[in-house]
């Protein structure tokens, strides 16, 4: 099934090799969503199918699970077509005795040999490198993003572990020869490629600006409009905690002792002027005793002890907002942002949540029109008036 939807969007739909029509004002919902704390990205679709088509007259074989979604917003041989090609895991048909029923799937991207089988082997060479062949060659995706920080050679063992389980455990834990940490990993598609993206956080943060956004329902030529936003501001959320930083302690295999260290918060890279954290919050904080004990692959547990910690305080705030259908911005991209009605005044900064977020999730949602709804992160905020709160030590800036 093709269709292509003149509007503001162009759609190009296929489900198996059927040629089925649509009628695309039957869409109750249409929702692909790309989170960076996903694997792959997923799909929902619910149809009111009056005529019966999907309820009654497809198949449920297998050749019914492929679903194949194009979609651009300017026209059909526009640069900034994307692409995806997922596999329907849940279908539910439903038709009551009239003429009106629904057909709701649920899918997710299709990569090869990511959630099956399970496998035992060990790799020696460089994370990178393993990282890279994993991808291309066992997971047959199209392209990488891996932090050029793990070049060091590690032993990686894939304990009758699928390759999502082994992702999962080593992103946790890898430490890169710059200090990299808390690695995110995740595939993403831009531009019809299904990227794998293994990179650390602070890398992520230090990436040049991909899109620039006014809250204004009119945008300009080089700023894109956002309609509505909701701000969630997690404040004290590390604080009765003590989050100056963490303190973390693990058993010594070599020497035999139990040792303590911690981690400072001024070792993290910050995209707001201020963390969210008041400054007169403890220094301490309660211990992180769960990361194992010395090996040969993690001597310290830096790595682990930054991605859990750091994980923390990039979620300090978090801002949904609602923009144009954008069919090429990903998980992980930065983005600025500007307050329209902040511009009357001398200082852009006077409005605490303009400035540098990262992309967290992305929700293209396809109907009679289509939009992008945006779930955007960082660690605090950006204000030129007096505050209690603690000031970064090393920061983006403009």
């Amino acid at each position: 099934m093709t269709t292509e939807v003149l509007g503001n969007y162009f759609l190009k739909l296929k489900f198996g090799e059927d040629d089925i029509p649509l009628d695309t004002s039957s869409i109750q919902e249409f929702t692909i969503v790309q989170d960076i704390m996903k694997l792959v990205p997923a799909v929902r679709i619910n149809l009111k199918d009056t005529r019966g088509v999907f309820t009654h007259l497809v198949p449920g074989d297998h050749g019914m699970t492929n679903l194949s979604v194009q979609l651009s917003r300017s026209s059909i041989d526009a640069s900034d077509w994307n692409a995806f090609d997922f596999e329907v895991y849940r279908k539910k048909p439903e038709s009551v005795f009239s003429s009106v029923g629904d057909y709701d799937i649920i899918g997710l991207l299709q990569v090869k040999n990511m959630f099956t089988p399970d496998q035992r082997r060990a790799f020696t060479d460089k994370v990178i490198d393993t990282l890279e062949s994993l991808a291309l060659n066992d997971m047959d995706l199209d392209k990488v993003e891996i932090s050029p920080g793990l070049s060091q050679v590690k032993q990686l063992i894939q304990a009758n572990w699928s390759n999502a389980e082994f992702l999962n455990f080593y992103k946790k834990r890898l430490l890169g020869k710059n200090g990299e940490a808390a690695f995110q990993c995740f595939v993403k598609c831009v531009g019809g490629d299904a990227i794998l993206v293994f990179r650390g956080l602070d890398e992520m943060y230090k990436q040049q600006v991909k899109f620039r956004f006014i809250v204004n329902p009119i945008g300009s030529e080089d700023l894109i409009p956002i309609f509505s936003y909701e701000i969630f501001d997690n404040y004290k959320l590390l604080g009765m905690f003590g989050s100056k930083e963490q303190n973390y302690g693990y058993f010594d295999w070599d020497s035999g002792a139990w040792v303590t260290a911690s981690e400072p918060i001024d070792a993290f890279y910050s995209l707001s002027e201020f963390f969210n954290v008041d400054s007169g919050d403890p220094e301490g904080s309660k211990g992180f005793h769960s990361v194992g004990r010395s090996n040969d692959f993690d001597g310290e547990f830096v790595g682990k002890v930054r991605s859990s910690y750091w994980g923390r305080l990039n979620g300090l705030v978090k801002m949904w907002v609602l923009t144009l259908g954008l069919t090429n911005i990903a998980p992980g991209d930065m983005i600025d942002i500007v307050f329209g009605a902040a511009t009357q005044f001398s200082d852009l900064f006077s409005y605490q949540y303009a400035g540098f977020w990262m992309v967290e999730r992305v929700v293209h949602m396809v109907g009679k029109t289509f939009k992008t709804r945006l779930l955007l992160t960082r660690n605090g905020l950006d204000t030129d008036k007096e505050t209690s709160l603690l000031k970064a030590v090393i920061r983006k800036r403009r």
